[in-house]
């Protein structure tokens, strides 16, 4: 039975996945070159014992997770070898997988197995202090078991993701990292893009920045994103987020052509192909909670409306699943779309909405 994990680098993840295995009775050992990261992962339970040192960390581990950035997971496996005992697990949290899967194969020791994976969860936060053992509940875990990988170490890895309460989906390495790459390393590269471009509107024409609304605010999002951590996953996973490029590039040359030639209906239906994927997203997303009710809320379009639903739902103990700010045009009535889990709970938010004289849709 598998109760001993070391877990690598204490940030975001490795934090997270520590004090929700921890919450569950297993014995985590954290390890991380960092010793206030070490207290702090103490402190907040994401570990019950800490370690600057691997051969120390590792020596009785049935399970070692390395949860550090990717272009630092390779010298990690190189590093870690030597400690590893036969039947040992290893498994890590990054968002590119191929190269790491292969190389682990090499490397580690006879009886050591690879088990790949990428949790498909985060939040702006950064390092220790942002730990939630909630972080993964219902988000994707990808699983991407190494060459020669046994049922039995896949099935350990794919129970301790449902521990942590996350959805396993196992995949073959390359088909993740062609998916990541247009899912997910494709729509930073955008953002980067459109921020780049809106920094030489305002290099040319100073002030035009104070126009920017909800569209560039959505769309940029991501670009405040960790400059190393994505200079590492972008050459990592090169030849696929060249091909994710190239596809966007035709797509964007359609889009131009279209403007150029003034052929309106080409428009229209990029628009409305795009509407409909973006609409089976949301449908994908709704479908992880089977029993997710969705409500459509007008609110008034000023300071503090978004508080008044969120303070009388919390005061309700109505726990909100998902939420989404509709962009609304200045002056127009400012729109909200609520996930409520439970028929009940849906029954009781709709009740409280409608004592505020907020008009609400629910589906």
């Amino acid at each position: 039975m598998i109760r001993r994990i070391s877990i690598i680098g204490l940030g975001l993840i490795g934090g997270s996945m520590g004090r929700a295995l921890s919450e569950k009775g297993y014995e985590i050992t954290g390890i991380d070159k960092d010793r206030t990261t070490l207290e702090q992962g103490l402190k907040l339970g994401a570990a019950s014992r800490v370690t600057q040192d691997l051969k120390a960390g590792l020596a009785d581990a049935q399970v070692v997770v390395l949860a550090v950035p990717v272009g630092a997971a390779a010298g990690l496996i190189r590093s870690i070898s030597p400690y590893l005992q036969p039947g040992v697990i290893v498994s890590d949290v990054g968002s590119v997988k191929t190269n790491l899967v292969e190389l682990a194969a090499t490397m580690l020791p006879a009886g050591v197995e690879f088990v790949g994976g990428h949790p498909m969860a985060g939040t702006e936060q950064a390092g220790i202090a942002g730990a939630n053992p909630l972080l993964f509940n219902d988000a994707f875990y990808v699983i991407t078991p190494g060459v020669n990988c046994s049922p039995r170490s896949v099935e350990i890895i794919t129970e301790l993701v449902r521990i942590l309460g996350a959805v396993p989906v196992i995949m073959d390495c390359v088909k993740h990292d062609r998916a990541v790459a247009t899912l997910s390393h494709l729509p930073h590269l955008v953002a980067v893009a459109l921020a780049q471009a809106a920094r030489c509107l305002e290099k040319e024409q100073p002030g035009s920045l104070n126009l920017a609304a909800g569209s560039f605010r959505d769309g940029t999002r991501v670009a405040e994103s960790s400059p190393v951590m994505w200079q590492e996953v972008c050459l990592a996973n090169k030849e696929m987020i060249l091909g994710s490029l190239q596809t966007f590039r035709e797509q964007l040359n359609k889009l131009e052509r279209a403007v150029r030639n003034e052929t309106g209906e080409v428009i229209h239906q990029a628009f409305d192909e795009a509407g409909g994927i973006r609409g089976a997203y949301r449908r994908q997303v709704k479908g992880k909670l089977a029993d997710l009710v969705e409500m459509l809320v007008a609110v008034p379009n000023s300071p503090g409306a978004l508080g008044m639903v969120t303070k009388a739902l919390g005061e309700g103990n109505i726990n909100i699943a998902n939420i989404e700010v509709l962009q609304v045009e200045d002056g127009a009535p400012g729109r909200i779309i609520l996930g409520v889990q439970g028929e009940a709970a849906s029954l009781r938010a709709l009740e409280l909405l409608q004592g505020l004289g907020l008009k609400v849709d629910r589906n």
